[in-house]
C-alpha cells in the first residue's frame, strides 16, 4: 500500500468519530505509524504527562520528547478555539491548557511546537519564541482539517524530525528572555511573600534597569566590557542591594562627582529617574533575589549585543497588537524594552555621559511609568 492510501485510509478511519479519553493515545500513535511511516510510534510519546504547576499535579496529553512537541487533545465535537472551565475553576481553551503545561516545564524541556486536536483539525502553533508562553491570544500559526492531510501532511514534519531547529540568533533571544523571566520570578516570589505595597511597579522597573545595565554591560558602556557584573562582585546580599542603589542613583545624576562610582555614565531619559524599594533580606538564610539575578546573568551563554535585533523588531509589532491583560503577559513588554535599550545605545556616547535621542528618552520614560 502506497503512503497515501495509507494516509487516505487514516482520515477515512477518524472523519466521523474521536473520543478524548478512549481515542487519543490511538489517534497519535497511527498517525505517525502510518503517515510518517514511524515502525515504533510509542517510543516517540509520552502520554499524560505529569507536570507541577502551582503546587497541583496536571497532566499534558501527549508529549513528543525527540521534537519537544505539545499536545492538547480534545473529542470530535469540541470547539478548539472554546474555553471550558478546569478542575480549578477556570475558564481555558485547550491551547491555553497547554501553555500552562508549558510555562511548568524546565527551560531545557518547553516545547518548541503546540498542536491542539479535535480529530478533525489539528491547530499549529509555532513555540520558536519563547515569549508564546505569555500570549493566551495566539492565533494558530496553521490549521490543517483532517480531510486535507493527503496534501497537507508535510506541514506536520516537525512532529518526527528534530532537525527543525531553531536559529543560533534565535537561541540567543529565548535565552536572554528565560534570565529575564527567571529573574522577574524571583522578585515577584520576594514582594508577595514579604507583602510589599505596589510591588508591581518596583517589580517592573528593576527588570527593565536590570536588563539595560546587562545590555550595557556587552555594549562597552561602563569603561570595560562587563564592568557593571565585575564590580558587584565585591558585593553579596544587602550589601550588593545598597551599592546597585547608589548605582541607579548615579546613573540619573548628570554631575557624577564620585570618585568610587565615576565609570558608570549619567543615562538621560527617566529610566533611572524614580526610587524603587529594592529587595532587602531581614534573614540571611533567604537568596537575595538581586544576588539571583546577578548570578543568572553570570551563567549566561551569549552577549546581550548579540540578541537579534530583527527578532525584537517583530515582537515590538507584535505588542503594539495584542491584547495583554494579564500581569504575567507585561513580561512581553519587558522584554520589548531590550529593543529600547539597543536603540538607546546606538545614540553613543558624549563627554562621558550616555546621550540618547529624544525619541528613544520618550520611548523609555513611557516604558518605565508604564511598569515596563
Amino acid at each position: 500500500m502506497s503512503q497515501r492510501d495509507k494516509i487516505l485510509d487514516f482520515v477515512d478511519f477518524w472523519k466521523n468519530h474521536g473520543d478524548e479519553k478512549s481515542d487519543t493515545q490511538t489517534f497519535w500513535l497511527t498517525l505517525l505509524r502510518d503517515v510518517f511511516d514511524i515502525e515504533k510510534p510509542e517510543k516517540f510519546f509520552v502520554f499524560n504527562r505529569p507536570v507541577s504547576y502551582r503546587r497541583r499535579t496536571l497532566y499534558a496529553d501527549a508529549f513528543i520528547t525527540s521534537t519537544r512537541v505539545l499536545i492538547e487533545h480534545k473529542s470530535s465535537n469540541k470547539n478548539l478555539f472554546e474555553r471550558v472551565r478546569q478542575s480549578d475553576g477556570e475558564l481555558f481553551t485547550p491551547y491555553e491548557q497547554a501553555l500552562r503545561y508549558a510555562d511548568a516545564l524546565k527551560f531545557s524541556e518547553r516545547p518548541r511546537w503546540i498542536v491542539t486536536c479535535n480529530f478533525k483539525e489539528f491547530h499549529i502553533y509555532k513555540f520558536v519564541e519563547l515569549f508564546s508562553i505569555f500570549e493566551p491570544y495566539a492565533k494558530p500559526d496553521a490549521i490543517i482539517k483532517l480531510e486535507d492531510l493527503p496534501n497537507e501532511y508535510k506541514r506536520l514534519q516537525f512532529l518526527v524530525d528534530p532537525h527543525e531547529s531553531i536559529t543560533e540568533q534565535e537561541r540567543i533571544s529565548l535565552e536572554a528572555i528565560e534570565i529575564v523571566r527567571t529573574i522577574r520570578n524571583a522578585l515577584e516570589k520576594f514582594y508577595v511573600e514579604n507583602k510589599i505595597a505596589d510591588w508591581h511597579d518596583y517589580l517592573y522597573k528593576i527588570c527593565t534597569r536590570l536588563v539595560f545595565c546587562f545590555y550595557a554591560d556587552d555594549s562597552y558602556l561602563f569603561k570595560d566590557e562587563n564592568y557593571f557584573s565585575d564590580y558587584f562582585k565585591n558585593f553579596s546580599g544587602n550589601a550588593r542591594v545598597d551599592e546597585l542603589q547608589k548605582v541607579f542613583d548615579i546613573l540619573d545624576t548628570p554631575e557624577n562627582l564620585s570618585n568610587e562610582l565615576k565609570n558608570f555614565p549619567y543615562v538621560n531619559g527617566g529610566l533611572f529617574k524614580e526610587k524603587v524599594q529594592l529587595p532587602l533580606i531581614k534573614d540571611n538564610i533567604f537568596n537575595n533575589p538581586v544576588d539571583d539575578a546577578f548570578l543568572f546573568n553570570l551563567k549566561r551563554n551569549f552577549s546581550w549585543r548579540m540578541i537579534d535585533p530583527l527578532f525584537l523588531d517583530e515582537l515590538n509589532e507584535k505588542l503594539k497588537t495584542d491584547k495583554i491583560s494579564n500581569l504575567k503577559n507585561r513580561l512581553q513588554k519587558l522584554i520589548a524594552f531590550i529593543s529600547i535599550c539597543r536603540a538607546a545605545l546606538e545614540c553613543g556616547l558624549s563627554k562621558g555621559n550616555v546621550h540618547i535621542a529624544p525619541k528613544v528618552a520618550f520611548q523609555i520614560t513611557r516604558a518605565s511609568k508604564n511598569g515596563t
